[in-house]
């Protein structure tokens, strides 16, 4: 496996040409409206008012469309690329904020009231999930919702490209966080994608 740092990831998402990049972060023919509707457990849980994270935001597609929807929450779109969180702030939506940063430390000290990640797990090695999760868990107020998409399999991986194993590295990881696990959806919008819905606890 190739070893994968942050500089390494922060490198190669910078390198990528513009149509590279639409390629990577668009994710494959599922609409903005089919994942904020797969988001929805997030929205519900929140108290009115509340600040939302979106881990691995890219250029914040996905972060301004639910700003537009979400009227009621204001966000923050995370990125370790900043070529990604430039062009998020050309456009950024009425109640959102773009930072650059890595999963594993969060800027920033404030709390969040919801946490959700598309098309970012895919793209993390196994030896560094257990800190993004646990940094998302010391960064939600508790009983705050994480909602995260992940590509579920167990191929070798590489570079930026890395399959889970839900009860290989996924769970164990969560409940190390101190995650309570609340729902697991497999194949909703892609047969190859697992959902978890996991609340912090208190």
């Amino acid at each position: 496996m190739t070893s994968q740092s942050p500089q390494a990831e922060r490198a190669w998402w910078d390198s990528l040409k513009t149509e590279e990049l639409e390629a990577h972060v668009a994710g494959p023919e599922a609409s903005p409206a089919d994942l904020i509707e797969a988001l929805e457990p997030i929205h519900a849980a929140m108290n009115e008012g509340g600040t939302i994270l979106d881990l691995g935001c890219g250029y914040g597609r996905i972060t301004n469309a639910l700003a537009e929807g979400w009227t009621d929450a204001s966000f923050v779109g995370l990125d370790i690329s900043p070529l990604m969180i430039g062009r998020a702030r050309e456009h950024p939506a009425r109640n959102t904020a773009y930072r650059v940063g890595d999963g594993r430390h969060i800027p920033g000290h404030e709390m969040f009231d919801g946490a959700f990640s598309l098309f970012c797990f895919q793209h993390i090695p196994h030896e560094a999930v257990g800190g993004y999760l646990l940094e998302l868990e010391q960064r939600l107020i508790p009983y705050a919702r994480l909602r995260f998409q992940y590509v579920e399999g167990t191929a070798e991986p590489a570079f930026l490209n890395c399959q889970h194993d839900y009860y290989d590295d996924i769970a164990p990881a969560l409940s190390e966080a101190g995650f309570s696990v609340l729902d697991i959806d497999r194949g909703l919008l892609h047969p190859e994608w697992t959902w978890i819905t996991a609340e912090a606890r208190p």
